[in-house]
């Protein structure tokens, strides 16, 4: 996915520069909460529109809320308590589901040789 048959150094890169978009989607989205859903949706869109361009499937948004989780725990660890795992769970849920509902349409999985 981050094509790490690059090598590590590049793997490495690509998945450090994935992890700040990632970042910058969420600090986007918090900072638009309020009255224009649209918006959010739109950007949205956007990143799931990017998603569908480089191939990625949808079954690979389960793993991503994984690794979040698992960083998050990592990061702040016992200070993260259920109910802030819970939130955090349902925030990358809403914004996955917005994400894979572009990347599945009219999405074509290839087929592996």
């Amino acid at each position: 996915m981050f094509r790490y048959d690059k090598g590590e150094e590049e793997g490495r890169m690509r998945s450090n520069v994935h992890a700040k978009a990632f970042a910058g989607l969420f600090d986007s989205v918090f900072q638009m909460l309020g009255p224009d859903i649209d918006f959010i949706q739109e950007i949205l869109r956007q990143a799931g529109s990017r998603h569908k361009a480089m191939g990625v499937s949808p079954s690979f948004f389960p793993y991503m809320g994984q690794a979040l989780i698992y960083a998050l725990e990592k990061f702040l660890g016992k200070e993260l308590d259920e109910d802030q795992r819970d939130a955090w769970e349902q925030v990358f849920k809403a914004i996955s589901t917005e994400i894979v509902k572009t990347v599945k349409q009219n999405f074509r999985f290839r087929e592996k040789k």
